[in-house]
């Protein structure tokens, strides 16, 4: 008997062992495809069972020199230092430094007036504080390096909603959580990253600083008109607590291995970290749950992180120890989609294919110099491009504006009234030529448009100020 168990388990480990490896070759696969087709460029780091089952970069980490990618490269992680933050304030939390169900105005005198009082600490790290974006502020530029009173004064806007009654994504509310941090420790953030969290976790290549690194780092690109472009300037000391921190595969699968544990975090203030309030978010990352086909519970956390230059993607399912970590610096939009696709394989599903954005199409023709040529091909081609491209509206759009900054109208307006063609009950792309003609002084063209868009969303503010901007301007010049 004990021989016929031991044979049993034998024959068990070997169809695990089995079964790891064709998950490997098949993700393995599956990566050196988008790789081909310039939809990754990156580090990637799949678990299966607690089992890392790969571990593997694909491209470059610099283009010229060409200079290879490596698993021990550094990358920009954006918004993923979200996680970062709330954890840290957590732990804050539970040492009583502070109180995270306190208002904010208890710890920055700034948010001392009334609209802002009732907003807590909680409710920044849950994204229902009601506060925007400084990042979607008319007067931010990425690339300064703003004084703390300068930034509370772009986050000091007007609420969205009244505290807690809904949900919007707020880089304000995560920049704000570090300055507490700091104000209640008399220390700055990154120093609390390495205090906290980087050095009991031994993250050997994972910080904060304000200067960007320059030697064992993925240096970040993007596609853009003129090519494939070093990514723009961005300041380090804005990006802060709520997108700063730098990271690698290997580090980011200790953290996230971490966060299951107890080193970092008692259960309790676990609870609070894994429990989402609205949009299934919790606190620095989304946390599903549900239950699978056999009846068993489940959780996925997940979050991405995304600036131009880098894409990053975590990606946790529970119990199952699933582990999906995706690092790419070339900006690449597919992110989300290969993770989707590495989700299937561990869960057994059929993997479908992966099309690359039209815009990657493009981009390549604008810096070529063949957009016109391109867009004609693709108008009396549609079905055929269809079936090589995904062609997605705002995707589309993005190029048109890129063109737009750069005054290159005719091209801008040949992609945006393909959109049109494409999407004739989108209100988005009659707003986004409407401001194409604005800017070309086509008052009367604009006009029609933005009122299109409108017929088609009344709720479409930007088409109401547009509007009354043409209103503004055709008095001047009358009067002129």
């Amino acid at each position: 008997m004990k021989k016929n168990i031991q044979l049993f388990l034998l024959c068990l480990l070997y169809l695990q062992a089995q079964a790891q490896e064709n998950y490997q070759f098949k993700i393995d696969s599956l990566l050196t495809a988008t790789h081909s087709k310039g939809m990754f460029n990156g580090v990637a780091l799949v678990t299966n069972n607690g089992k890392i089952i790969l571990q593997k970069a694909y491209g470059l980490s610099e283009i010229d020199p060409e200079t290879p990618l490596t698993i021990n490269n550094q990358f920009y992680i954006g918004s993923l230092t979200k996680q970062f933050t709330a954890v840290l304030i957590l732990q804050l939390h539970e040492e009583k430094i502070l109180d995270i169900y306190s208002p904010i105005s208890k710890y920055l005198d700034q948010f001392n007036d009334s609209i802002y009082q009732d907003i807590t600490i909680h409710q920044l790290l849950t994204h229902t504080s009601g506060l925007g974006s400084y990042t979607s502020h008319p007067n931010f530029d990425r690339s300064v390096d703003y004084s703390d009173q300068y930034m509370f004064d772009l986050i000091k806007t007007p609420l969205l909603f009244k505290p807690s009654t809904n949900w919007s994504y707020s880089n304000s509310g995560y920049y704000l959580l570090g300055k507490i941090a700091e104000r209640v420790s008399d220390s700055d953030y990154g120093t609390l990253l390495n205090k906290y969290i980087i050095n009991p976790l031994q993250l050997v290549n994972t910080g904060y600083s304000t200067t960007w690194l320059s030697e064992n780092v993925a240096k970040g690109y993007l596609r853009t008109i003129n090519g494939i472009s070093t990514m723009p300037n961005y300041s380090l000391i804005t990006l802060y607590s709520t997108g700063g921190i730098y990271s690698t595969a290997t580090d980011l699968h200790k953290w996230t291995e971490a966060l299951g544990g107890t080193n970092l975090l008692s259960e309790s203030s676990k609870q609070i970290l894994f429990q989402p309030i609205k949009n299934d978010y919790a606190c620095g990352q989304y946390v599903k749950k549900g239950i699978d086909s056999d009846g068993n519970k489940y959780e996925r956390h997940f979050h991405g992180g995304i600036i131009k230059g880098y894409h990053s993607f975590i990606l946790n399912r529970i119990p199952q120890k699933q582990i999906i970590i995706l690092l790419d610096n070339c900006h690449n939009q597919e992110i989300q989609t290969i993770k989707n696709r590495i989700w299937s394989v561990l869960v057994d599903e059929n993997i479908r294919e992966i099309k690359p954005k039209l815009s990657n199409l493009l981009f390549d023709a604008c810096s070529k110099g063949t957009l016109i040529q391109i867009i004609d091909s693709i108008s009396t081609n549609t079905s055929l491009f269809n079936e090589i491209y995904a062609f997605e509206e705002f995707d589309i759009n993005v190029v048109a504006y890129r063109l737009m900054d750069s005054e290159r109208y005719k091209e801008a307006y040949a992609i945006l009234n393909f959109n049109i063609n494409q999407y004739p009950n989108s209100w988005n792309v009659y707003d986004s030529m409407g401001e194409l003609q604005l800017k070309q002084g086509n008052y009367i063209e604009a006009k029609k448009l933005y009122r299109k868009s409108l017929l088609l969303n009344p709720e479409n503010g930007s088409a109401r100020v547009a509007l009354k901007e043409i209103e503004l301007r055709s008095k001047l010049n009358k009067h002129h």
